[in-house]
């Protein structure tokens, strides 16, 4: 949908305000307005696109008759309640504008803030900025990361390991890389990789 960090705000009526480029790309994407806004934790809100919540409630209604899967049909029982407790179908308006229903304003603590949008997949992840910039030093990449993403595919191949790592255009340092499970051999490996 987008890439990047959008700012946008939410004003004392609790509108979370999407900037004119989000606003097109959902109409153009989605040829409709209408959005369900929730959040499973209270803190971080997701705006879906009604068709994509759809396929996620479907997903989640999907009952397995299996005594085994009992563990699983309660968690997504769980999640669509968290969902629902928090949620609300909205729908865009002219200038760009959702409303956040009252519930998750007041437990994200959203009303007059500033925000970060980011598209994960197939929704917005909103969060205040002093949310996003806890979130953001939590998920700082650690060399074991980028070992992990560059080898996760070839793992017993160091040149598809450094291949990877230089397509992402990053320089190129001597580091020590154990790549998921580790290459021929096991273990670590000495490799030119990049940062």
């Amino acid at each position: 949908m987008f890439r990047g960090v959008q700012t946008g705000s939410v004003d004392d009526k609790g509108r979370l305000k999407l900037s004119a480029s989000v606003k097109r790309l959902l109409k153009d994407r989605y040829k409709q307005a209408d959005l369900f806004v929730t959040s499973l934790d209270g803190k971080t809100v997701k705006v879906f696109p009604i068709r994509e919540w759809e396929a996620v409630e479907e997903r989640l209604s999907d009952r397995s008759p299996s005594p085994e899967q009992a563990g699983s049909n309660q968690t997504k029982s769980k999640i669509l309640f968290q969902a629902n407790r928090f949620g609300a179908e909205e729908s865009l308006d002219g200038q760009g504008r959702v409303l956040v229903p009252s519930a998750l304003r007041e437990s994200a603590e959203l009303k007059g803030a500033s925000v970060r949008i980011q598209w994960q997949s197939n929704h917005m992840v909103v969060m205040t900025e002093s949310n996003y910039n806890a979130v953001a030093s939590r998920n700082e990449l650690t060399s074991d990361d980028w070992a992990h993403a560059a080898c996760n595919d070839s793992p017993s191949s160091p040149t598809a390991c450094v291949y990877t790592l230089r397509l992402l255009g990053l320089h190129c340092n001597r580091a020590m890389l154990l790549c998921s499970g580790g290459l021929k051999g096991g273990g670590l490996h000495r490799l030119d990789w990049c940062f």
